[in-house]
C-alpha cells in the first residue's frame, strides 16, 4: 500500500496516474477506478481520490504514516522526510492541507475480567469471520503466541487456509527498486510477499493491543509499585527473556514519564497504539492483522491489575483464548518469546504432525 504524489513521475513505482500537475505513483494491488484508487480492507486501508483535487484518506483507523516534503512537494508513505503526519491530506494546486486524525479516548468499562475475556474472544472472532476475501489465509506459524492465537480461530471455524513452510518473498518491480528503503521500516526487514493475489494472516500489533509491549508493561508495573525487571529475573515467564534484553533494559532507564492517575497512564498507551504503524500491505499481498484493533486494546487495559499482570508477563489471556478456541495448536507455541521459537515447530514443518 505504498504511494508517492509529486510533480515529477517517480519511476521506482510500477503504476502511475496523472491528475492535473500531479503524478500519483503506487505499487501493485490497488483497485483503480475513474477518480480513485483503493487498497486494503475496512480498518486497514487507503483511498486516494483524484479529480480537481487529490485527497489521501485512511480507511478506518490509519495504519500507515504520511511523510511530507513541502520543499520538494512530495507526499508519500515510503520516503522518510522531515515531517511525519497522521490524518487526511488534501492537495489543491500547490497547497497541501493537513487535517489531523482525532485522538481516541480510552473508556473505563464496568466489566468483570471474565466478561472482558469473553468480549476479546468475540472481537477476534468477528474480525476473522467478517474479513471478506475469496483467498485462503496463508498461515506462517512462528512459535509466537499471536500467530498461534489468530490461526486457532481460522482452524476452529474451518476457514480455508494454506500452511506456509518457507520465508517467502517474490521480487516484483517495486521491490527491486525499493528493497533498501523498505528496510527503514522494522516490520519490512522480514516480510512474506507473493506477486499473485494473496492474504497473509499476521499477528501484527498483538504485543501492543494485548498489552505485552515491554515499555507499557514496565510503566504499568511501576505505577502499581512493582518492578518489571526484578519480576522477570525471578521467574521464567513467556516474556522474561525478551523483557530483559539489553536494549529494553536501556529503554526502561530512558523512560521519564510519570502518570498521576491510572486513567492517564492507560489513555497514553491507548492513544499511542492508535498510531502504531507496523506494516501495511505490499504489492498483491494483503496483510490481515485481526489483533490490530483498538477494541481489543481498550478491553485488555480494563482488566484488573492482577489479571493484566499475568497477561503482560506470561501472555496468560492469549494462551487461555487459544485453549478455548483450538487447544492443540498450543504445542506449537514456544515457552519463551523469540527464543529458539522454531524448535517447537520442527514436527509440523517436517510433516510429522498437522494442524
Amino acid at each position: 500500500m505504498f504511494f508517492s504524489i509529486s510533480k515529477i513521475q517517480n519511476n521506482s513505482f510500477p503504476n502511475h496516474i496523472r491528475s492535473g500537475n500531479l503524478f500519483i505513483d503506487f505499487d501493485d494491488g490497488w483497485t483503480v477506478n475513474k477518480t480513485s484508487i483503493t487498497k486494503g480492507y475496512n480498518g486497514k486501508g487507503c483511498e486516494i481520490l483524484f479529480d480537481s483535487i487529490v485527497t489521501i484518506m485512511p480507511n478506518g483507523r490509519q495504519s500507515f504514516p504520511i511523510f511530507i516534503d513541502e520543499t520538494n512537494f512530495i507526499i508519500s508513505n515510503l520516503f522518510f522526510q522531515t515531517t511525519i503526519f497522521v490524518g487526511k491530506v488534501i492537495i489543491v494546486d500547490d497547497t497541501i492541507i493537513k487535517i489531523d486524525a482525532p485522538t481516541p479516548q480510552f473508556k473505563e468499562l464496568e466489566l468483570s475480567d471474565s466478561e472482558i475475556i469473553d468480549q476479546i474472544d468475540q472481537t477476534i472472532t468477528n474480525n476473522i469471520l467478517n474479513f471478506n476475501s475469496n483467498k485462503p489465509f496463508k498461515i506462517f506459524l512462528t512459535g509466537g503466541v499471536d500467530t498461534a492465537l489468530i490461526s486457532a480461530y481460522v482452524l476452529k471455524h474451518k476457514l480455508p487456509y494454506e500452511l506456509v513452510r518457507s520465508e517467502h518473498i517474490d521480487l516484483d518491480y517495486f521491490l527491486c527498486w525499493n528493497r533498501k528503503k523498505l528496510k527503514n521500516f522494522w516490520a519490512y526487514k522480514s516480510i512474506h510477499h507473493w506477486t499473485t493475489s494473496s492474504v497473509l494472516l499476521s499477528g501484527a500489533n498483538g504485543d501492543e493491543m494485548m498489552i505485552r509491549n515491554p515499555y507499557d508493561a514496565f510503566n504499568i508495573m511501576k505505577f502499581y509499585g512493582e518492578d518489571l525487571v526484578d519480576e522477570c529475573r525471578s521467574n521464567n515467564y513467556y516474556h522474561s527473556k525478551h523483557f530483559l534484553k539489553d536494549k529494553h533494559i536501556h529503554g526502561y532507564r530512558e523512560l521519564t514519564s510519570a502518570y498521576n492517575t491510572e486513567y492517564e497512564l492507560k489513555q497514553s498507551i491507548y492513544s499511542r497504539n492508535n498510531f502504531d504503524f507496523q506494516h501495511w500491505h505490499l504489492g498483491n499481498t494483503l496483510t490481515f492483522a485481526p489483533l490490530d484493533d483498538l477494541t481489543i486494546n481498550e478491553l485488555t487495559l480494563n482488566l484488573s491489575f492482577n489479571t493484566l499482570k499475568t497477561q503482560m508477563l506470561d501472555a496468560s489471556i492469549s494462551k487461555q483464548l487459544i485453549e478455548r478456541t483450538y487447544p492443540s495448536i498450543m504445542q506449537y507455541v514456544s515457552p519463551l518469546k523469540n527464543t529458539e521459537n522454531f524448535i517447537d515447530l520442527a514436527l509440523l514443518y517436517s510433516g510429522q504432525t498437522t494442524l
